[in-house]
């Protein structure tokens, strides 16, 4: 992805960085993304639109029509970039998160997942949540804001400070150890975030200062 295609093959061994697009419902996710480096992939996170709906089929249709913006100026989006539909359960039915999930499979997009929002993800990076999980169940994204704003003084979601999320490494193990890996979307508490990371060295990732 952001690349002319300059003719490269498999077998050449230079090749850009992988990118990994995000398309997220929300201000939190764009900002988190691009509050990230790494040496081995770009985080290439979508501009919050806060005029695009949040419905999970909503998301994918950007997702869809970020690429095909992408094939109409030559550039392209190959076998080594990932695109990453992040989408909330919290008032989604099954029956919108499984049409989202099955038109991210059919176009090769992957889906990512947070029970009950994308805010689980960032406490994740400071509490295991383990003694909380009865309570971000009910009113789940209202209770995993006033979590973190009891955790960290403040939480202002459309101003990240990304100096909280440093521990990328811990929220990567606590996510992992949450998620049954066989689930299309977690059942309970738990967030799908963690899989974009999978196969990077995730001690290498830093963030923006």
């Amino acid at each position: 992805m952001g690349r002319a295609n300059r003719g490269y093959k498999k077998n050449e061994p230079f090749r850009d960085a992988e990118f990994k697009v995000i398309v997220g419902e929300g201000k939190a996710e764009t900002q988190y993304f691009a509050g990230l480096i790494s040496q081995r992939v770009r985080f290439y996170p979508l501009p919050f639109n806060e005029d695009t709906r949040s419905a999970p089929r909503y998301i994918v249709h950007n997702a869809s029509q970020f690429v095909s913006q992408l094939k109409n100026r030559t550039y392209d989006f190959d076998s080594y970039d990932e695109l990453w539909v992040l989408v909330d359960v919290d008032t989604n039915s099954d029956g919108e998160l499984s049409e989202a999930y099955e038109d991210c499979k059919n176009k090769g997009y992957h889906l990512a997942v947070s029970n009950p929002c994308f805010e689980l993800w960032l406490l994740l990076h400071l509490n295991d949540c383990t003694d909380h999980a009865e309570l971000l169940g009910r009113q789940g994204p209202q209770n995993c804001e006033l979590l973190l704003r009891s955790l960290l003084g403040s939480y202002n979601k459309t101003r990240l400070d990304m100096r909280n999320f440093e521990n990328l490494a811990l929220a990567y193990q606590r996510a992992g150890a949450m998620d049954d890996p066989l689930s299309r979307w977690p059942i309970e508490v738990g967030s799908k975030v963690y899989r974009i990371f999978e196969n990077l060295a995730i001690n290498e990732i830093r963030i923006h200062n």
